[in-house]
Formats: C-alpha cells, sequence, structure tokens
C-alpha cells in the first residue's frame, strides 16, 4: 500500500491515511466556481466517481430543484425543470449541459449516496456570462490658460456587470468609468485606453491625442475637438472634384 522508503517512517504513513480518508469522505464546504459564456456547453463533476461503490447520485439546482438522479443499471430519471431538455449524465457523476444561458447561472450540488448508506455532496458554483461588446470612449476637452486642457474621458458599454480598466503612456489608471486628467504642454498622455471585462472575455477602445488639447480619434468628441467634424465637407470636396 506505502512506498517502500516510507516503511521506515510511520508518522508519514499516518499522515497518508489522513489525508486519503479526508479526500474520500469529508464533503466539501468551499464551492468551486466555473464561468462560461452564454451559448456554450459545460461539464460539472463534484468529484470523479467509481462505478460500483454508490447506488445512486442525483444533481440539484439552487437549493432544492433536483435536476437528474442516476440510479442502478444506467438508469436515470429527469425531473421537471428548466434543463430537463438540455442534461445529460455520464456514470462518474458528470452533469453535461447543453447551450447554457445566462438565467441557469446558481449553485449546483452533487449528491451521492455510498454502498453502505453513506451521504456526500460537492457544490458548484456555476456563472454565465454574455461576450461584452467594444466600448466607446467618449472625449471633452475644456481649453484654460498657457496651453492647458482639462480632459475627461468616458468609457460607454451597454454591458453590466464589467469591470473597467484604464491605460495611458505611463501606465495604468485608476480602474472607473470616467476619468479626468489635466494636460500641460509637458506632462500629458498621447493615448488612452480603456478595456471593459467580465470573466469570461474583454474588448477595448483607445482615444489619441496630439497635443494636449487636440484629439486625433475617438467616437465622441466634444470641445475644441470639433473641428474634425469641419474637415469632412471640405475632404469630400476635393475627392469629387
Amino acid at each position: 500500500m506505502f512506498p517502500r522508503d516510507w516503511e521506515c517512517f510511520p508518522a508519514l504513513q499516518l499522515l497518508f491515511c489522513l489525508l486519503l480518508e479526508t479526500s474520500i469522505q469529508a464533503p466539501s464546504d468551499l464551492a468551486n466556481e466555473i464561468n462560461v459564456i452564454a451559448g456554450h456547453n459545460v461539464n460539472l463533476s463534484g468529484t470523479m466517481l467509481v462505478p460500483g461503490r454508490y447506488t445512486s447520485f442525483a444533481w440539484i439546482y439552487a437549493t432544492d430543484q433536483k435536476i437528474i438522479e442516476w440510479y442502478g443499471n444506467n438508469e436515470t430519471k429527469r425531473f421537471e425543470s428548466k434543463l430537463q431538455d438540455r442534461v445529460r449524465l455520464d456514470d462518474h457523476g458528470t452533469l453535461f449541459i447543453n447551450k447554457v444561458q445566462k438565467n441557469d447561472s446558481s449553485t449546483y450540488t452533487l449528491q451521492v449516496l455510498w454502498i453502505g448508506g453513506e451521504e456526500q455532496e460537492w457544490a458548484i458554483q456555476l456563472q454565465v456570462y454574455d461576450r461584452v461588446s467594444k466600448p466607446t470612449i467618449t472625449v471633452e476637452v475644456e481649453k484654460s490658460e498657457n496651453s492647458t486642457c482639462q480632459v475627461k474621458l468616458f468609457c460607454e458599454t451597454q454591458d453590466q456587470p464589467v469591470n473597467y480598466t484604464w491605460h495611458g503612456d505611463s501606465g495604468p489608471l485608476p480602474q472607473d468609468k470616467a476619468l479626468e486628467i489635466t494636460h500641460t504642454p509637458e506632462t500629458y498622455s498621447r493615448s488612452y485606453t480603456c478595456q471593459v471585462s467580465n470573466p469570461v472575455s474583454s474588448k477595448n477602445d483607445t482615444a489619441y491625442f496630439t497635443s494636449p488639447c487636440i484629439l486625433a480619434r475617438s467616437f465622441g468628441v466634444h470641445g475644441s475637438a470639433t473641428w474634425l467634424l469641419a474637415m469632412v465637407p471640405v475632404v469630400l470636396s476635393f475627392l469629387l472634384a
């Protein structure tokens, strides 16, 4: 049972036995967390069951909604639920869910009845998210004295909840939906990138400055950068000439 080198160390043998017993018999108090993109398939496995060591097992949704149960001879019973047509089992206790939806997010519990009558359970927290869409940076520029400008940047997205992360030339900036920064001729960032993310995806947008008060590109521009709009008719006239 033990490696030959362990025979001289009874204390190590005892520790090994305690760890083995804990891994087999003690239910987990901590729920594992799985994050998945809506529309994907997911496999939930509380533990790897060995056929012949249990008499039945079942998966529970939330706190008390039984989804599916396995009996002897590979017989299963599906219970009425929103998942009943999208789930299946294997004999190792894995729950397969097809095309998960955002409202499938919940705690899923595997309950096992071992041969001998002992019961045990494992919990998994499933979170289903949509992919985030590309954000849009809107910029407001207010010029003040000595070529100094007050710059406000807003990271706009329809997705919620998301995390906001800003980066400038000098590195990370405060993580918020909006930034307010003072530009001077000596100190200003030539680009600002906003990244929106959730646990399964991320997208970003970048605004560029050619000087402390002049914006090179953005989807939304106010203040001194409005000269870009005035250039459009001129460019069209040149192309059509």
